[in-house]
């Protein structure tokens, strides 16, 4: 709450990280909010990589129906910072897939920290 009234106080990229920060995890408040954009990252960074890299056609939605299981291995792969094959189609996508992690992971780890020093 106290976030949300200093917020006019700041320029406007303070406004924007913040802003961001409230989404992932309502400024570490929430741990379900940080695991539900977790599990989004982990589900839709493949399919992004997919269309960014051949376009929105009922052939790419098709391919991420088949290879499902191995991008979204390969994303969990990456996120918990382990490394992807090296001639994988995903491993274009590995420098995203880690920076989005250590953003979601530390939203994650700031929320347990805060919710466990209450109890």
């Amino acid at each position: 709450m106290e976030m949300k009234l200093k917020l006019r106080y700041y320029g406007l990229p303070e406004k924007i990280a913040l802003f961001i920060y409230w989404i992932i995890s309502d400024f570490g408040e929430s741990i379900g909010r940080a695991i539900f954009w977790i599990i989004v990252a982990i589900f839709s960074i493949p399919l992004i990589a997919l269309i960014k890299e051949y376009g929105l056609t009922p052939q790419v939605l098709e391919f991420y129906k088949i290879k499902f299981e191995e991008l979204i291995f390969d994303t969990i792969t990456a996120f918990f910072q382990l490394s992807i094959e090296k001639n994988h189609f995903m491993k274009n996508w590995e420098v995203v897939i880690r920076i989005a992690s250590l953003l979601l992971l530390g939203n994650l780890y700031i929320a347990v920290r805060r919710k466990l020093s209450r109890k």
